[in-house]
């Protein structure tokens, strides 16, 4: 299954919450970088994903359940992102449920 997020907006210091209500599987979410200006300089940063408080370089999550996918805007020490709200271009996140039957291997 594939479920596009349209519009979702994030807020530094304050991750947004997306509640998962499916079963066990796998999560694979592909987010798009967020561009923002900073004084004269155009910059972008790719907002950081957590499912029980687990990070995923590559997107991808083993849930068991129901659960919260949590996006953050990431703190930057070399490159501080200014406080505000940034809105989120359109993602997917595609969940797959556990069959094994599907597969023999």
């Amino acid at each position: 299954m594939i479920h596009i997020v349209k519009g979702l907006t994030v807020t530094t210091n304050n991750p947004k919450i997306i509640a998962f209500q499916g079963g066990a599987g796998h999560i694979k979410i592909d987010v798009a970088g967020v561009q923002y200006v900073n004084g004269s300089t155009q910059n972008f940063f790719a907002p950081e994903v957590y499912i029980d408080g687990m990070k995923s370089a590559g997107g991808y999550f083993k849930v068991k359940g129901p659960t919260n996918i949590e996006l953050r805007v990431p703190n930057v020490q070399w490159s501080p992102i200014p406080e505000g709200e940034y809105t989120v271009p359109d993602f997917s996140i595609n969940y797959v449920p556990d069959e094994k039957e599907i597969f023999k291997y």
